[in-house]
């Protein structure tokens, strides 16, 4: 769409979306059960199709519960007059063990681009949910033509048919050369892929095979967002997820406890953490004021030489039974800020839900030794606030939409929405005057 005049310039049907048609247009549409089409995460980046090319826009994206198929569509290439479908791929109709993409389920994974050393650019996808072959898998393909490149299997336990990769985080250097990725299963388990080397057919699952970490309860603790990556103060990346999945009616009866994790992928790790390897805090308290709830928790250290991560657990009781993550976190000034999401209903048609932000310290998820929201509602933080770590969204399960940050040292914007379908709401937190600790990053702009 054009943004002045919210015109529209291009419009792009996946075909997996062409037998949906007759059922979407028909006048009894809408007293039945709902036809998924296009209900993927979309992404958006500057990719070249080799070293030296021309450099484009492109947006890419799967269809979530609407179908078995990733496409790429051309946004920007020299003007924006140049858009247009890039390509589609997508999972045969019946199972063949010859196609590449065999085993692509419903794909729920959001994409990330990077390129290999040759200059060539990748996007790397997980394959998703409800595949033929039910195996979780890392697929990557060329960002410009969708041709396959490889298929990196996580190994099998047992006779398991009923797993799927999820959204996927690329590690890279500083010329944006893949190194690793890392995304979590439906099993609870969180997988390293060593993309390290220069060819493709050397690329494989991490520490022998081994997952980089397991939830203790196995799959009632599925990962299905998308890791967040951030340095480490030693050495190697600090891994941000939370588990929980909420994509089958049957998730909204849920009510299995679900965490916060931050795992150390240090240099010489080994993987095959596990929660005794980590530094546990906790929701310990609650305060009400000025019309909202807030929640602070624990500040526990974390010893690095003996810890691999902390965690925090979610709620179990009302009102936020079921609490779960399900939506990626983001960081700012140091810290870490995520998004709870609980349906506190036996009805599954109940959608609306609740939840709750958290702002904990990146580094060991203790809760902030400064003020962080303006707990007062006088339209600034400073003393007169209470330091807290997390509030009470109310009607609608949140997901912070963006983070503006202020200028000249005044308080940052986060701007959440929320099922309920409401105006989204713009919450004050603490801008550039706290005292916290950033690494100051460059990377040269091609």
């Amino acid at each position: 769409m054009d943004a002045s005049s919210g015109a529209r310039k291009y419009a792009y049907m996946p075909s997996t979306s062409l037998s949906s048609l007759a059922t979407i247009s028909s006048s009894s549409y809408g007293s039945g059960v709902h036809r998924f089409t296009v209900d993927g995460q979309i992404a958006v980046f500057d990719t070249q199709a080799s070293a030296g090319s021309v450099w484009r826009t492109v947006a890419y994206s799967g269809l979530g519960a609407g179908g078995k198929a990733f496409f790429a569509i051309k946004l920007f290439e020299g003007s924006a007059d140049s858009i247009g479908a890039l390509w589609e791929v997508k999972a045969p109709d019946t199972s063949d063990t010859n196609n590449k993409f065999n085993n692509l389920g419903y794909t729920y994974s959001k994409p990330d681009v990077a390129r290999m050393a040759d200059g060539t650019g990748i996007v790397v996808v997980g394959n998703g949910y409800g595949s033929f072959t039910g195996r979780a898998s890392l697929y990557v393909l060329n960002a410009n033509t969708g041709q396959f490149i490889a298929e990196i299997p996580t190994p099998v336990t047992g006779s398991e048919t009923d797993n799927g990769l999820s959204s996927v985080k690329l590690r890279v250097n500083s010329q944006n050369v893949v190194q690793a990725a890392y995304a979590g299963d439906l099993k609870g388990r969180l997988w390293k892929f060593d993309m390290s080397g220069a060819a493709a057919s050397s690329w494989k699952v991490a520490f022998n095979g081994s997952p980089l970490f397991t939830a203790p309860q196995g799959a009632s603790q599925s990962i299905t967002v998308q890791p967040l990556l951030l340095d480490h103060p030693l050495n190697g990346k600090i891994v941000y997820f939370g588990t929980g999945k909420f994509s089958e009616t049957t998730d909204k009866q849920t009510s299995a406890l679900q965490d916060f994790y931050a795992i150390w992928d240090g240099d010489n790790g080994s993987g095959n953490i596990v929660e005794a390897n980590l530094q546990p805090q906790a929701i310990n308290g609650t305060v009400v004021g000025s019309g909202n709830t807030y929640y602070t928790t624990t500040s526990n250290d974390v010893d690095w030489g003996t810890k691999k991560g902390w965690y925090l657990p979610l709620a179990t009781t009302a009102p936020y039974v079921g609490e779960r993550i399900i939506y990626p976190a983001q960081t700012s000034r140091g810290r870490i800020i995520f998004t709870t999401a609980a349906v506190n209903s036996t009805d599954p048609c109940e959608s609306t839900g609740t939840g709750r932000l958290f702002e904990l310290n990146a580094a060991t998820g203790s809760m902030l030794n400064y003020q962080v929201l303006d707990t007062n509602n006088d339209g600034d933080i400073n003393s007169s606030d209470l330091i807290v770590s997390g509030l009470g969204i109310g009607t609608g399960i949140p997901v912070v939409a963006s983070i503006v940050a202020g200028t000249n040292g005044t308080n940052d914007n986060k701007y959440v929405i929320d099922s309920s379908g409401g105006t989204p709401n713009k919450i004050l937190e603490k801008g550039g005057s706290a005292n916290v600790f950033q690494r100051i990053m460059w990377r040269q702009i091609q």
